[in-house]
């Protein structure tokens, strides 16, 4: 009944006529009449059988988001469910995905017919691959199946210069629990842009509004021929290695000075450091897709001790997105190796397709979780130190970058990485919160001719290193973990910069300490030492029970239009406190709407952008921005997102303007209620 997947040396075919989970009529058995242009929908009689149909895809179809950074729902009986049946209507409402996929790329990307299909390591992924290869087929695509393979990895072959496609599909729901999956859509080892998915999503909107278009993707996964589905199988093992290989050249590339060429020298060296050191990383895989990748075997090669944990693929033994308790189990086993070996001080735990993973670390002889907003502020430090120490990024004798370099993130990145850019001297340009906003973003950059070395979501803590555009786990320790290196090492400059010579700093955190006007630490350098470097900033945590405000509507520009107008009176009474108490003698309006940053209050700067970020940055006398009330529209329930940040170490300052924040809310929507 579907493709079976023990482990990818025993795939097979079985019967696409028997449906799990129900039965119905063979679709063969709905004619959609002898006029191909009739409508059922028109004339309910002509075809009632195809009527049920459509109406049941649809109804499937109600419960799925369908946003730019993937659709999903849940497809097992329940959002815990740990089987792998899916209903009738969820398998047609796939053929109807795969239908109106066809249609967007033959109108996209013509010349495209190769698609690489991937599945994180929910039980219900090989069934949805299986109806999707097979639709594909009939279609006359030319699927490329990797099996369970994490989406950085997919997103990596994609974009490899010898790849054989540049379309790819993850069957994946990300961090939502195990019943759910869905599809992320990509293209060139990014998800496809809001325009791109705009014009996906109008074909699929379109397939389901006419009862025979759904009724002809229905039978899609009936007619592929059994051969060709076999030779697709047969290629599962020789793919997966190879997306494996391509997958460490894009690590490779990331970290290495230069790209990849220059990275075996950078292995050697972090060899030589690590070994001696004994430093070791712990692993909870989750029995996520990360199972199956590169994780261990390359963390070795740089010399570090890898300590796995659910490493089977499919061993689910705890909630998916990894927050909260599920970061229990990492942080008592990496306790455990650090009491053993005193070297053992970083771990990380990923969600299911591996795209996500939080990092925990040795504080004191105890494993905690990084907050998230430590986490992208370490991996800023660690990339633009990281440059200046190679060469890469220099300064004139005024202490001024020599050339245009700029970090991109998110519009509730706390303002500690405004602080680490300026003593780096580059730029911060901000987006929308959404990873295909912020890669947007960064690439609209490269073509003014900046260099960006790191963006992401820091609110989340994801970490895009380029060329990768992804965040990723893997990519993100490694880049914390070149922090570690004592100052004694010497950099190796790029091929263009031999001639000129390499830096004259001894290490990364050499070069931070040296831009921020301090000593670097002495001896083995710890984790802890390393986030007392980082401008202190307070800042509400993304996963906090307290970032989130229930609302009673979700007419949000009516809503932020009091918002503003509720805040500004409250500045207007209490101005004295925010000079006196925060530090505050100015405030402006932003929203981030995708790649664009819009100062100014009023429904014009919101316009077409409702769901949008909005906050209120603060400035001080001097202009400097020292913190925002930020606050974003949930894609999935009638609340806002909030946050809060201020510099400096005051969590009592950042707890006061959270529950300001949250009244004005609220005063705002019983304003527009006629409370």
């Amino acid at each position: 009944m579907s493709i079976l997947y023990d482990d990818e040396t025993h795939l097979s075919l079985g019967d696409p006529d028997v449906v799990p989970h129900g039965t119905r009529e063979n679709p063969d058995s709905f004619d959609p009449g002898s006029n191909p242009a009739a409508d059922p929908a028109a004339d309910p009689a002509a075809n009632p059988a195809a009527n049920v149909v459509a109406d049941t895809v649809r109804e499937a179809a109600s419960s799925m988001l369908r946003t730019v950074s993937g659709w999903r729902k849940v497809f097992a009986a329940d959002m815990h469910d740990h089987g792998t049946e899916l209903s009738s209507a969820d398998i047609d409402l796939i053929c109807c995905v795969a239908a109106a996929y066809h249609t967007y790329l033959s109108e996209s990307a013509p010349a495209s017919s190769t698609v690489g299909i991937a599945v994180d390591s929910r039980p219900t992924g090989g069934v949805i691959a299986d109806v999707l290869i097979r639709c594909f087929v009939s279609l006359g695509l030319s699927p490329e199946y990797f099996f369970i393979c994490p989406t950085p990895q997919i997103m990596a072959a994609s974009a490899a210069p010898d790849s054989s496609f540049s379309e790819f599909i993850m069957i994946t729901a990300s961090h939502n629990p195990v019943g759910y999956n869905g599809f992320k859509f990509g293209r060139n080892g990014t998800v496809l842009s809001a325009t791109e998915h705009s014009r996906l999503l109008h074909s699929f909107n379109q397939l389901l509004m006419g009862n025979l278009s759904i009724v002809a993707a229905v039978k899609l996964r009936h007619s592929a021929p059994t051969e060709a589905l076999k030779e697709i199988l047969g290629r599962v093992t020789s793919l997966r290695h190879g997306s494996a290989e391509q997958y460490e050249d894009l690590i490779a590339s990331a970290l290495g000075p230069g790209g990849a060429a220059g990275f075996e020298d950078l292995r050697n060296l972090y060899r030589d450091v690590f070994e001696q050191r004994r430093l070791g990383v712990v692993i909870d895989h989750n029995g996520g897709a990360r199972c199956t990748s590169i994780d261990q075997e390359f963390l070795e090669s740089l010399g570090i001790r890898v300590q796995g944990m659910n490493t089977q693929a499919r061993d689910i033994r705890h909630e998916i997105q990894p927050e909260g308790e599920a970061l229990i189990p990492c942080c008592r086993a990496l306790e455990a190796a650090h009491k053993t070996n005193p070297g053992f001080l970083l771990g990380y735990v990923t969600d299911n397709d591996g795209d996500r993973g939080t990092t925990v670390m040795i504080e004191n002889g105890v494993a905690r979780p990084m907050e998230a907003q430590e986490v992208f502020a370490l991996a800023c430090v660690s990339r633009l130190a990281t440059l200046v120490y190679q060469g890469v990024i220099r300064y004139n004798e005024h202490g001024r970058c020599t050339s245009k370099v700029a970090v991109v993130c998110n519009g509730p990145t706390s303002l500690r990485i405004d602080r680490i850019a300026k003593a780096f001297d580059v730029s911060v340009f901000r987006a929308e919160v959404g990873e295909a906003n912020v890669v947007g973003l960064a690439a609209k950059l490269r073509e003014r001719g900046y260099l960006v070395p790191l963006l992401g979501e820091g609110s989340n803590g994801g970490c895009i290193v380029p060329p990768a555009q992804v965040r990723d786990p893997l990519l993100t320790v490694s880049s914390i973990l070149a922090l570690l290196l004592p100052p004694t090492s010497t950099p190796t400059p790029t091929p263009t910069q031999a001639d000129t010579g390499a830096s004259s700093f001894a290490s990364p955190v050499d070069a931070w300490c040296s831009r921020i006007g301090s000593s670097p630490p002495h001896g083995e350098i710890q984790p802890a030492e390393l986030l007392n470097l980082l401008p202190a900033c307070s800042t509400t945590g993304v996963a906090e029970s307290r970032a989130v405000v229930a609302l009673r509507t979700q007419d949000y520009g009516p809503l932020k239009n009091a918002y503003e107008l509720a805040f500004h009176d409250e500045w207007l009474r209490e101005q004295s406190k925010f000079r006196l108490r925060y530090g505050f003698s100015s405030y402006e309006v932003v929203n981030h709407v995708g790649a664009e940053e819009r100062h100014g209050a009023g429904p014009s700067f919101r316009q077409g952008a409702e769901r949008a970020g909005m906050k209120i940055l603060f400035r001080d006398d001097a202009g400097e921005a020292v913190g925002f009330l930020w606050m974003r529209p949930s894609g999935t329930e009638p609340v806002f997102r909030v946050c809060v940040d201020i510099v400096g170490t005051r969590p009592r300052e950042e707890a006061e303007l959270l529950e300001l924040h949250t009244s004005i809310i609220h005063r705002a929507e019983d304003s527009i209620l006629g409370a």
